[in-house]
């Protein structure tokens, strides 16, 4: 599975409206509802660094509460869990519905299609409240997480 990807068209930021990844034959794309809501850090860099001190090592980080989409460009007949639940595909679109409530922390999302299973690479949920690149602030997204799973 290749890592994720930014659509050139986003160019270089750390807010963009979609993400991709393949495998093989197939492409899963994650596209933010509204606005650039996907923070994509890239590889090599600092605040990556930073991250992976704390043992964070998702590259995409999606907000709770806001909605996604899953598209997959073969997707008939897939299954996708997140987790051990299953996502069920929009009755009237063809994607898979992702939005996390009161849920911080790693996620991975698993597509059976074909006879293959497929994990996707990981993401990690953030709530918007947190500060996510400027390392200082207490609010700093890592530091948060650290006081979280050390109580």
């Amino acid at each position: 599975m290749s890592d994720w990807k930014v659509p050139a068209k986003f160019g270089q930021k750390f807010e963009v409206g979609e993400v991709y990844c393949e495998e093989r034959d197939y492409q899963f794309f994650i596209k933010a509802l509204k606005g650039p809501f996907i923070i994509f850090i890239e590889n090599d860099s600092e605040l990556l660094r930073e991250y992976m001190k704390h043992k964070i090592t998702a590259k995409v980080f999606l907000y709770e509460w806001n909605e996604y989409r899953l598209v997959i460009n073969k997707s008939k007949g897939a299954k996708v869990f997140s987790g051990a639940q299953e996502i069920y595909k929009d009755e009237y679109g063809d994607f898979y519905p992702l939005q996390y409530t009161n849920q911080l922390g790693r996620v991975r999302l698993r597509v059976e299609i074909e006879g293959k299973s497929f994990y996707l690479p990981e993401i990690e949920v953030i709530s918007p409240k947190l500060n996510y690149k400027e390392t200082e602030d207490e609010l700093f997204y890592p530091k948060f997480y650290d006081t979280l799973r050390n109580e």
